[in-house]
């Protein structure tokens, strides 16, 4: 999987099990062992750019198709986590 996709999952999930929005930085420090600030940005302009999230003063929060989106991901790894559980 591409960084960057890893890095967009990781905004969308994290901003979907919060289900309110997160100040930008904070997004990033959690992210910064894996991306550049650069790449970060980049990521984050794309989520804007496709009406996933929206940044208003550096605060990150998720648009209804962007929340429907993470909904998906976060019950899809959820059935892997299960799946895993249960094998194992």
């Amino acid at each position: 999987m591409k960084k960057s996709t890893t890095v967009m999952l990781g905004i969308l999930t994290t901003l979907g099990e919060m289900k309110h929005g997160a100040p930008a930085g904070h997004l990033y420090a959690a992210l910064m062992s894996q991306v550049s600030y650069q790449e970060f940005i980049e990521v984050l302009i794309n989520l804007v750019d496709n009406d996933l999230v929206t940044n208003r003063n550096h605060y990150v929060e998720l648009t209804a198709k962007g929340l429907a989106l993470a909904d998906k991901v976060n019950a899809a790894l959820a059935r892997l986590q299960a799946e895993k559980e249960s094998a194992g």
